[in-house]
């Protein structure tokens, strides 16, 4: 006879209670956790109730969350009015899972936080990535490694290539292995932008959240520690731009990361630990009244700070004259200043060339399949990498992927050269034109980016330039860029007439057929000229060309055939744009003044005064007698 079998759901035993509850937990100290919000005083980051209440389910969610609701310091009572349930609940299910209880109450009395992590002080940073992330360090991340466990390595500078590691290494694992030797510390991770810096901090969060990440490692920082979230009762809750750890005993209000971009304010008076992760780019590096700024940002605002910590600067090489190289040389002497250079390949140009990452990086290109769209894709190699940048600028990749310092004399714009077109224009002022000069008009047209006109006055028998005018606009739309660049100017020098104004027409190709502007120009009487930049070609409108390009000016400068009014301190304060551009070329994006003048110049050799009926043109502007007389002198 069989025994009958009760009807309902299935009894299950302590174990699937156990292995439930585990996957709750895992949820609750997921990164991407759903906010399951029981008040609106407190907000309690859960995961949502798996099934009914009164199923297995529910109960191994409703035990997990009230542990979780404990350890953010709610009491029983509180805790159980947060998930739904009396305290009646809580008392019964005491007696029933012991365990559960003491666990409950070891976290009420703080003990299950209290030394419950284990004492990472003696275990290396190696060692700690091995054993955590699973990550063999490569001989360059080991020589960071050294370098930064140097008691003497207070000031420590890592120049690298691009991927080749170091941020990784410096902005992610770095911070979290000091955090775990030391749960007082701390840290501020400063980098380029705020959007990148809550970035960083987010892959932070989730090594100390997700338990997904340590699948494939020997040990799970998670589980090792417990846990690190905070508990909100003690004010300490996490935000998109910072976060303190739970295992923080000081009495300090400071948070354990904070992440921010340069230049912002730095929470608190001290740091033990100041992170700059490619906090320099070629916008904020392109002048040295910008470079100026990030110095004073740095000293002042950022490491007067961490002088008693560690200061850990980390990036990529962008510029002869970028903070990085400035800070190399001023650091040089300094007793507790370290260096890593990271080039990309190692004895180059020798037999023994080589990657400096070989496990990442191959010296040629070689084809791989690509699982994602089944098909053959061709990787480059560094080698490759090489000869596609050194056709272009040579000393760009010495100076981003060998981390060589490219010094200033190597510019093509010396500071010398631009000191000497000031000397020759210091007895004059902007805006002042002689008789027997040409203006001709150069224009970098941009709707909403930086655009640019400089104004030349040309010489035809010295064959000196002279900077008269410029302007310097961003954002300007179409209307813009007709009033700013080309309406405005014809206007303010009409008494001497504007003879050519040339238009580079990459981005404005419709400009020059525009009616209204055509008109304009004929009652301006300008000659409008097309002009088109472009890559490569030994061509006029070449930019890099050695005898049409940007560069070729060069000779000019050395020649004292350009120069710049600076007669007054206005005078030269309107130049800057124009002088930081030269500075800064090749290196800058913007070049807008720069690729002005160019354009300006590249009319100066075929300039000559064209016919113009100025009868039209006085009868078109109605021009007072006396300077109608002077048109049509300087005109016979």
């Amino acid at each position: 006879m069989t025994k009958d079998v009760k009807a309902g759901r299935p009894k299950r035993s302590d174990a699937d209670l156990l292995s439930d509850r585990a996957k709750v937990k895992a949820q609750i100290f997921g990164a991407n956790n759903e906010v399951f919000q029981f008040d609106q005083d407190a907000e309690i980051y859960l995961p949502p109730p798996p099934a009914k209440k009164g199923t297995s389910l529910w109960k191994a969610w409703a035990m997990e969350s009230f542990l979780e609701c404990i350890r953010y310091g709610l009491t029983y009572t509180e805790a159980c009015k947060r998930i739904g349930v009396t305290r009646k609940w809580w008392e019964e299910n005491s007696i029933r899972h012991k365990d559960w209880a003491s666990e409950a109450r070891q976290i009420r009395s703080g003990d299950a936080v209290k030394d419950s992590y284990p004492d990472l002080s003696n275990m290396s940073f190696s060692e700690f990535c091995k054993l955590y992330f699973n990550v063999e360090f490569a001989p360059h991340q080991f020589e960071i490694e050294k370098n930064l466990a140097d008691p003497q390595g207070r000031l420590v500078l890592v120049l690298g290539h691009p991927e080749s590691g170091k941020s990784t290494l410096s902005a992610l694992w770095y911070p979290v292995y000091k955090m775990c030797q030391n749960p007082d510390i701390r840290i501020a991770l400063v980098t380029k932008s705020g959007e990148k810096a809550q970035d960083l901090l987010g892959r932070i969060k989730r090594y100390l959240t997700d338990p997904h990440l340590y699948k494939d490692c020997e040990r799970n920082l998670i589980e090792d520690f417990n846990g690190f979230k905070s508990q909100k009762s003690d004010g300490f809750g996490w935000s998109k731009d910072q976060i303190t750890i739970r295992q923080r005993e000081s009495g300090e209000r400071d948070p354990t990361v904070q992440a921010l971009s340069v230049g912002k304010q730095i929470y608190g008076s001290r740091l033990d630990l100041l992170i700059l992760d490619d906090a320099l780019t070629l916008e904020n590096q392109q002048t040295d009244v910008r470079r100026r700024r990030i110095d004073e940002w740095f000293t002042q605002e950022a490491r007067s700070r961490a002088q008693r910590g560690q200061t850990l600067v980390n990036g990529t090489r962008i510029h002869p004259l970028d903070n990085y190289g400035q800070w190399k040389d001023s650091w040089k002497e300094h007793k507790i200043f370290k260096h890593v250079s990271i080039p990309a390949i190692l004895e180059e140009h020798t037999d023994n060339e080589k990657p400096n990452w070989k496990e990442y990086w191959s010296l040629d290109g070689k084809w791989e399949h690509d699982e994602t769209i089944d098909t053959e894709v061709f990787i480059p190699g560094l080698r490759d990498i090489r000869d596609e940048i050194c056709s272009r600028d040579p000393l760009r990749w010495k100076l981003v992927y060998q981390q060589e310092d490219v010094q200033n004399e190597e510019g093509i714009f010396k500071q010398e050269l631009i000191d000497n077109a000031l000397e020759l224009g210091s007895s004059r002022s902007l805006g002042q034109v002689y008789p027997e000069e040409i203006l001709i008009l150069g224009i970098d047209p941009a709707t909403t980016g930086r655009a640019a006109a400089v104004l030349l006055a040309y010489n035809p028998e010295t064959a000196v330039r002279t900077v008269v005018d410029i302007f310097v606009g961003f954002r300007l739309g179409a209307t813009g860029v007709r009033n700013k660049l080309m309406y405005e100017f014809w206007e303010k020098y009409k008494d001497h007439r504007v003879a050519y104004t040339v238009i580079e027409t990459n981005f404005a190709p419709t400009i020059l057929g525009d009616d209204t502007v055509k008109n304009r120009a004929e009652w301006a009487g300008t000659r409008m000229i097309e002009h088109k930049t472009t890559g490569a070609g030994k061509k006029r409108g070449s930019k890099w060309d050695e005898e049409y390009g940007v560069g070729a000016m060069q000779a000019l400068f050395y020649s004292g055939l350009i120069a710049f009014p600076s007669a007054t301190i206005s005078d030269k304060q309107k130049l800057e744009p124009l002088i930081d551009d030269m500075l800064v070329f090749p290196w800058a994006k913007q070049q807008d003044a720069l690729i002005a003048l160019w354009i300006a110049n590249g009319e100066c050799k075929n300039s000559s005064l064209f016919s113009v009926d100025l009868t039209k043109v006085v009868s078109r502007r109605n021009i007072p007698p006396i300077i109608r007389d002077r048109m049509f002198t300087r005109n016979r």
